[in-house]
């Protein structure tokens, strides 16, 4: 009995290698049961079978980690995530989230060398196979691509992509998704799924820090990375994945060094100017996530900290320039998609019209918050997949945020932010949303336009958490016993009832 326990002891420390492993045999296996099942009208019994044997393994080792690990809730997030960021991946049609065409040639370039396109060529070259692979719109096409399409055609073909404007280092998943493809001559469709993959698992990984390092909140933060959309992007080619990993894993340790009551340690500043750099060259309108750096500056501690805080106002001057730097190149390119040129869409025309005119931009802002807030949120929590044509049950994300309010108020927890810090907190919020608001609208909003265009809810996730943890009070809890396992048993069902929806679009 004793060499029994040590065996299982021995295996639980592999459980979530073995659990993702076992999970993508069960997606595949799942998926064949639908396709055969809807294509040719046969249950196909030894899919049936697989499926089955690896669903129960999978519900062993999620049920074991949501009792024995209560109190390490990174643990529990990565135990029902592994199956369902798969199943998200393997399901949801290559190209069908949002923008993941462009950002797979991207990827593609960068694992070829190509890191950054001149802004005098202003083009991006892709090997003509690429443009075939969004044409599948079901299953059924899906299949046939993966026997016709071939890699043998080297002919390349040029074209603008507006995605050469992000800095390398977020494609650094799906672009060595690409280069491994490449050496071992995977087949187009592989190599795209393949890429999917190792973005599950930096997102997996980053995700479980997040949970980790934040003081406050633990419930909320999981119940959060688990939200449809943010799965839906993890599980994907596009570089979106590590955009919204690595700003909420830099929100999750500013937020752990703030409670600090020490002196920082060279690691943790060697940490902090890594996330911080990596977090700011995401895009132009989170920049200001490095101003977190400010509650750092001002934090209550046991000890005198100067050293601490002119290396705080120092990463922050630096990462400042480093992003202005970049933004100044990249402005560079200019953008000859259809509809800009088209419309006329032009930076420096609406900047001339808001100096001109601020009253009407305000009215611009405000017809924009009337009417789409709402929307902006819903598509935040996952009520729109796939190319955001794929409308879940409103219930699903209704019930999501129901459960992230809620979630403030089931922790038992002796840490929160104070009343300026909220204030701060918000305002640093409030400033995002403008800046996202402000950057649609001088890239793609038509001059004379009444409301902003072209801003997804999406584009909120990397930094949303932030006012939802404002809700967190110390001291202040409410005592359930099951709290966690009626918690990712939620998010499991949801996710799976939504992951039904999903498939049925595409069959």
């Amino acid at each position: 009995m004793e060499k029994v326990k040590n065996i299982l002891h021995k295996i639980e420390k592999f459980d979530f290698i073995i659990e993702f492993v076992i999970a993508i045999i069960f997606g595949q296996a799942i998926f064949n049961v639908v396709y055969i099942k809807k294509y040719f009208d046969i249950w196909n019994l030894k899919d049936i079978i697989i499926s089955g044997i690896t669903i129960f393994i999978i519900g062993l080792i999620v049920i074991n980690n949501i009792i024995h690990n209560k109190e390490k809730l990174e643990k529990v997030f990565i135990a029902i995530s592994i199956p369902l960021a798969i199943c998200y991946s393997i399901f949801v049609i290559i190209t069908y989230v949002p923008d993941e065409q462009s950002h797979i040639h991207r990827a593609f370039n960068i694992g070829r060398g190509n890191f950054i396109i001149s802004t005098e060529q202003n083009l991006e070259s892709i090997p003509k196979y690429f443009s075939k692979i969004e044409t599948a719109n079901n299953y059924k096409e899906l299949v046939d691509l993966k026997a016709t399409v071939s890699k043998e055609d080297k002919e390349e073909c040029q074209y603008f992509n507006a995605f050469v404007t992000y800095f390398p280092s977020i494609y650094i998943g799906p672009s060595i998704g690409s280069f491994i493809a490449e050496i071992v001559n995977m087949d187009v469709i592989s190599s795209v799924y393949f890429m999917r993959i190792i973005n599950v698992i930096i997102y997996l990984i980053l995700g479980y820090f997040t949970i980790r390092w934040i003081p406050f909140g633990k419930l909320m933060t999981m119940t959060y990375l688990c939200l449809p959309m943010l799965i839906h992007q993890g599980a994907s080619a596009s570089a979106d994945c590590f955009i919204n990993a690595m700003a909420l894993l830099f929100i999750a340790y500013n937020l752990k060094l703030l409670v600090k009551k020490e002196k920082y340690s060279k690691k943790e500043k060697v940490i902090y100017v890594i996330l911080a750099l990596l977090s700011t060259l995401n895009k132009t309108a989170y920049i200001p996530l490095i101003f977190l750096a400010i509650l750092l500056i001002f934090r209550k501690t046991e000890e005198k900290n100067k050293s601490d805080k002119v290396f705080l106002m120092i990463t922050m001057i630096v990462m400042i320039a480093i992003s202005a730097v970049w933004y100044l190149y990249t402005s560079n390119y200019q953008d000859v998609r259809e509809n800009i040129v088209r419309d006329n869409v032009s930076a420096s025309n609406q900047i001339e019209f808001i100096k001109s005119n601020p009253i009407a931009f305000m009215g611009v802002l405000k017809n924009t918050f009337i009417n789409r807030t709402t929307n902006y949120l819903y598509q935040a929590l996952g009520q729109f997949l796939g190319r955001l044509s794929i409308t879940i049950d409103s219930i699903i994300p209704t019930i999501f945020l129901g459960m992230i309010m809620f979630a403030a108020f089931l922790e038992d927890t002796k840490i929160s932010f104070s009343k300026y810090q909220k204030i701060f907190t918000l305002l640093l919020v409030a400033g995002m949303i403008l800046l996202v608001e402000l950057a649609l609208y001088l890239t793609w909003t038509p001059p004379g336009g009444a409301m902003i265009e072209g801003v997804q809810g999406r584009y909120f996730l990397p930094f949303l958490l932030l006012a939802f943890l404002c809700i967190v009070q110390k001291g202040k809890s409410l005592y359930f016993k099951y709290t966690i396992q009626i918690y990712s048993a939620l998010i499991i069902i949801l996710n799976t009832i939504t992951l039904i929806t999903v498939a049925k679009s595409f069959l």
